[in-house]
This record gives C-alpha cells, sequence and structure tokens, in this order.
C-alpha cells in the first residue's frame, strides 16, 4: 500500500474536526474566565491600578492552565456528543461574550433617587463578600465607605426623582449604599446584567423634610415607625424644627419640659406637622 493522503480541508470530515476544534476553544476559554471570575479578579479594589496589574499578571499566568484544558479536552471530547448538537454550540455563542466581559468593569446600574436632589450625588460600591458589620441593624452609613460620584446625574425628571448612573462595575452581586440613605439597596448579577441594557432603574428613598410645629426648639424628639418595636431618640428639635425621615407611618413624641406630646402621622415630602 502507498502513503495516505492527506485528508481534503474540503471534506465534510475535516470541516467537522475543524468546527469541533472551534467549540472546544470556546468551551475551554469559558471555563478559564469563569475560574478568573470566581477566582482571581478582587471584588472591591478593582479601581486601584496595582490591583489592575496584579490582576492581569494573574490572567497570564492562567493560560497555561488553559492550553492544559483544551488539550484534555481535544483528547477525551471526541466522546462528548453534545458539543456536536447545534442547541449547545448556540449556547456558547451567546454565554461566550457574556462571560468574557464579565470579569471587566463595564457593567453599570441606573439608580431612581427620591425626592428630587439638587446637588450631587454619591454612592459607595458594596460587594457581598465585604462584611455588613451593624449598618443593616443601625441604618446608619459606616466611616470607612468608598463614596463616589454619579457618572451621569440627571435632576428634576417629570417623575419626581434624579437619575444617577454608577458604572465601573464587574458582573456581580454588590449593594449600594447611596450616600445619606438609611438601607442599602441590593443589586444581584442578573439585574446589573439586565440594567446595563435596559433605562428600568432601582428605587432608592432618601429621606424627606419635615417641619415639626408647635414645640419650642431644644425640645426632646424620638420618633417610632409604625409596625416596628425600637424608637430612635433624635436629639434636641432644630431651630427651624425641620426633621428629615423617609416615608411611611410614625409616631413622634416631643418632650418639653414636664411636657409630653404624640402624635400619629403618615409622613410625606414637605410635610408639615402640628403638634399641640
Amino acid at each position: 500500500m502507498g502513503p495516505q493522503k492527506p485528508p481534503d480541508p474540503g471534506h465534510p470530515e475535516s470541516a467537522g474536526r475543524r468546527s469541533r476544534e472551534f467549540y472546544t476553544f470556546l468551551l475551554a476559554a469559558d471555563v478559564l474566565v469563569l475560574f478568573i471570575y470566581f477566582f482571581l479578579v478582587p471584588n472591591d479594589v478593582w479601581e486601584s491600578q496595582s490591583t489592575r496589574l496584579r490582576s492581569i499578571g494573574a490572567l497570564a499566568g492562567s493560560v497555561v492552565s488553559y492550553l492544559g484544558l483544551k488539550s484534555i479536552l481535544n483528547r477525551y471530547g471526541s466522546g462528548l456528543t453534545f458539543m456536536d448538537h447545534p442547541w449547545f454550540r448556540g449556547m456558547l455563542w451567546v454565554a461566550t461574550p457574556v462571560l468574557w466581559a464579565a470579569v471587566l468593569p463595564v457593567w453599570t446600574v441606573r439608580l431612581a433617587i427620591k425626592p428630587v436632589q439638587n446637588g450631587q450625588v454619591s454612592a459607595a460600591i458594596i460587594s457581598q463578600n465585604e462584611s455588613r458589620g451593624d449598618q443593616s441593624a443601625t441604618g446608619r452609613n459606616e466611616p470607612n465607605m468608598r463614596y463616589r460620584s454619579c457618572e451621569s446625574l440627571t435632576a428634576g425628571s417629570p417623575s419626581g426623582e434624579t437619575d444617577c448612573v454608577v458604572g465601573g462595575l464587574l458582573l456581580r452581586s454588590y449593594e449600594i449604599q447611596v450616600e445619606g440613605a438609611p438601607r442599602r439597596t441590593y443589586l444581584p448579577a442578573a439585574s446589573v446584567l439586565r440594567n446595563t441594557f435596559s433605562r428600568r432603574a432601582f428605587g432608592v428613598q432618601l429621606p424627606c423634610k419635615l417641619e415639626v410645629v408647635g414645640p419650642m426648639a431644644g425640645a426632646r424628639v424620638s420618633i417610632q415607625r409604625i409596625g416596628e418595636e425600637k424608637s430612635e431618640d433624635l436629639g434636641s428639635l432644630p431651630d427651624d424644627g425641620i426633621l428629615f425621615l423617609t416615608p411611611g407611618p410614625y409616631k413622634i413624641k416631643v418632650t418639653e419640659g414636664m411636657h409630653t406630646a404624640e402624635e400619629s402621622f403618615d409622613m410625606e415630602c414637605g410635610k408639615r406637622l402640628e403638634v399641640q
């Protein structure tokens, strides 16, 4: 027998092998990107230049892992018949760009802040891996939060909201603490993905102005949200009688000398409350 001729590049068998190698490449690359996403990319300090350089070094070092994984899939992947199915290849085409972009700070979220803000708005981006401390219980901002201003800010919209866009995020779950807000806004990774390509915004409610009329300045004020057990001591009533509360049902207690007055009310932005 004479020497065998090399396979014709246009032969269906050769075309099928090249197609299999291409989709094997995509699968191996996606697995590698998932590894980088979960184990190598830092969660909370991506803005640091040195952190980005270390991440790029880790990415370069992962090439060896990729080549080894690709070699294994080429050797043992012949028995994986699902790799030849159109549904699997279509899924790879959809998942690959999302996975590769997940490790890049290219994702954004849009916040609809009420009431309308006249000045700049700042927000802290907190990864789910970061300790929450006592913030969820106290509703107070932690002093070590790293706030940054909105990349895009549109105030005075017809809906009575301030539109704030925060960018430079990875595709993962976050909590956003808008400065002055009593609680954080939870952003799951799927919502970050959807919000990047849509104009749907996450609602954030900031405290509104409440004008208390009646008691003298310096009277002691405590407030209790109806439905909650604990009341909050707000200290002395300011000279202008202005307090800031988020909307909802409340009970206010004002102590002036030996006299104590209590009122129940529904808080609305710009409300004027007379306490006898």
